[in-house]
């Protein structure tokens, strides 16, 4: 097939391509619909591969190629597979456990093309990242370059935080991509309530689902199911292995954000000198180009033009240096400042700013003792606007102070003085529940004339963090916050939330000790927060 395209604008010089269409064999028969486009005055290319789940039935040629113009001005083709049991695909869809065999078989076949010059470049955001990530440990040599963007290589990070499912991340999208083909699913919102949640594959799915099962019964990071394959061990660190040059994308507000931060630190030096990591100020639409938050010089489209097929060329040795970013740095935006910052690596602020829960609701230098208690009912749980950086919304308007009886507000006066907030923050709260476990949970919003934002959030147990916890005994519980960049102006004010839920984006706990998804009952809580010893610790620089 041949098609003409002129750019995603329509206005740029035609090129004329070659469109393929394969149902390419994987090595246990299964055939994956693979589409490939390459210039038509070109004997042999370079490939960019991309595999997604989420492609629909009807091919979309036009699109992707106007899409994809400047690959192939460059001399490059594109590759779109549609992952197994997904769209034109043939097989099941069993989340995360084929891609590893299907992307190296994939590679094999694109290589034996006539018109393959034998290099790939693997290119993709959240799955269409993971998809890749599942073979990468491997380190093909056809490999020669990689655009990764906005996903964890850690599948504990992507399911868990502390010990709590995230039902608004991993659960729901499990929930929906699991045999997607099927149409009978019981699925709603509400399926993550349902008591012991280990019955939830045989309610939504109506039979049971080890894949999901097996998440449910190991609620703990360090349990040896996250090193096994099905538990994603064998994406862990695959960067690592590679040697060519790796460009990572992250924001503040992706569901992502800590685990990417954390993928580029781990990163050996060797390889992180010719990579590089870009963080902008957005949620999982990381480039900015739907992000209802407008931030001045922050959309890639402006200050990055063509950034995947540039990196690209960078990667191939047709440029000497990308445009943007420096490898071996991090690039990240400054929200409030407008400003990029290169650097090897966020840190924290030289200097740590300590406030102080009040009783009374204030936030403030000064500590006063006092108690502050509600009543955390796990069948009515509270709900907060966006995820931040754990789950999916990012940065939403909160609602007012104190909305609800159970969730406790916590407010600086108007800031005299700008600083910015840098790296990682936490909290320490010291707390007491008259249940042998209980949870707590805490959001960070600036406060912007008068109107909320949330920055940041954690979550976690008592039991967590004191196994052996007696009801009415008081303990300090930590909670540790990732990274961002932020500054505060004069006339910001800080807002700690305190509660015990954050509904629907973790599980709400039970108030019971012991495996959360063998539980049948819940109960009342009465928690309190011992407001002289509890602050929040923000890590700064003037």
């Amino acid at each position: 097939m041949y098609l003409t395209t002129y750019g995603y604008d329509g206005n740029q010089p035609p090129i004329d391509l070659i469109l393929e269409e394969q149902m390419m064999p994987m090595r246990d028969g299964v055939r994956l619909y693979t589409l490939i486009v390459r210039p038509a005055d070109k004997e042999k290319v370079p490939l960019i591969l991309q595999r997604n789940p989420y492609s629909g039935i009807r091919p979309v040629f036009q699109e992707t190629c106007d899409w994809f113009y400047t690959s192939f001005q460059n001399g490059f083709g594109f590759v779109l597979q549609h992952c197994r049991g997904t769209a034109r695909s043939e097989g099941k869809n069993l989340t995360y456990q084929q891609e590893e065999k299907d992307g190296l078989d994939t590679l094999d076949a694109l290589c034996a093309l006539p018109y393959s010059n034998g290099e790939i470049y693997p290119n993709g955001g959240s799955y269409l990242s993971s998809v890749h990530l599942a073979y990468l440990k491997h380190a093909p040599a056809c490999i020669k370059g990689c655009v990764l963007a906005v996903q964890d290589d850690i599948r504990y990070r992507i399911a868990y935080r502390n010990g709590f499912l995230k039902c608004g991340l991993h659960g729901g999208w499990f929930a929906k991509m699991y045999d997607i083909k099927n149409t009978g699913k019981n699925y709603t919102e509400d399926s993550f309530r349902t008591l012991p949640l280990i019955d939830f594959s045989k309610t939504v799915f109506g039979e049971p689902v080890s894949l999901f099962d097996n998440v449910l019964m190991h609620p703990d990071e360090n349990d040896p199911y996250w090193q096994t394959e099905e538990g994603g061990g064998n994406f862990v660190d695959a960067l690592n292995n590679l040697d060519v040059p790796v460009l990572l994308f992250t924001s503040w507000f992706d569901i992502y954000t800590g685990g990417i931060i954390d993928m580029w630190n781990r990163m050996p030096q060797k390889l992180k000198e010719k990579s590089a990591l870009v963080i902008t100020p957005f949620d999982h639409g990381y480039p900015g180009g739907g992000s209802k938050t407008a931030y001045p010089n922050a959309k890639l489209d402006d200050v990055w033009n063509d950034y995947c097929q540039d990196w690209i060329n960078f990667a191939a040795g047709i440029k000497e240096q990308p445009d943007f970013v420096e490898p071996g740095n991090v690039k990240y935006y400054r929200i409030n400042e407008g400003k990029w910052v290169s650097a090897e690596r966020v840190d924290d602020g030289k200097e740590q700013k300590i406030l102080f829960l009040n009783s009374d609701g204030k936030l403030t230098s000064n500590t006063s003792a006092g108690e502050v208690s509600y009543i955390y009912n796990p069948y009515a749980p509270a709900s907060f606007k966006g995820g931040c950086c754990c789950n999916f919304g990012g940065s939403q308007e909160q609602d007012p102070p104190n909305s609800r009886y159970d969730i406790k507000s916590f407010l600086t006066a108007p800031l005299e003085e700008s600083f910015l907030m840098q790296g990682k923050s936490g909290v320490k709260l010291t707390v007491k529940s008259d249940c042998e476990d209980t949870c707590f949970y805490v959001r960070l919003s600036i406060v912007h004339n008068g109107i909320a934002h949330g920055l940041r959030d954690d979550i976690t147990s008592i039991c967590k963090q004191y196994p052996d916890y007696v009801p009415g005994t008081e303990v300090d519980l930590e909670f540790m916050m990732d990274e961002i960049a932020l500054r505060f102006m004069p006339g910001d004010q800080i807002r700690l939330d305190v509660s015990s839920s954050a509904w629907p984006h973790y599980v709400p706990h039970t108030n019971c000790k012991g495996p959360y998804a063998l539980q049948r009952q819940a109960k009342i809580a009465h928690n309190t927060i011992i407001t002289g010893n509890s602050a929040l610790i923000l890590n700064t620089e003037a």
